[in-house]
């Protein structure tokens, strides 16, 4: 799994908002299985706006340096 940016932090993203295609890059699987681990719960929850859903990209970053817990 990687961190949001090469060589940027969490704070560096502010309020940030990433799509499911990035966050399933950021976590090396498919964009089917984010939406698997969303369903779950084990997965930050992402923003909706509108019929957008996007994730925060600071929180997600925080959640993969913890080692990605369940949330």
């Amino acid at each position: 799994m990687h961190a949001v940016g090469e060589g940027e932090s969490a704070t560096d993203h502010g309020q940030r908002l990433i799509s499911v295609d990035r966050v399933a890059e950021l976590l090396d699987v498919s964009v089917r299985t984010v939406w698997r681990l969303r369903s779950a719960g084990q997965i930050p929850e992402p923003v909706k706006l509108g019929r957008s859903i996007r994730w925060n990209a600071a929180e997600l970053s925080t959640w993969i340096e913890r080692g990605c817990p369940k949330m």
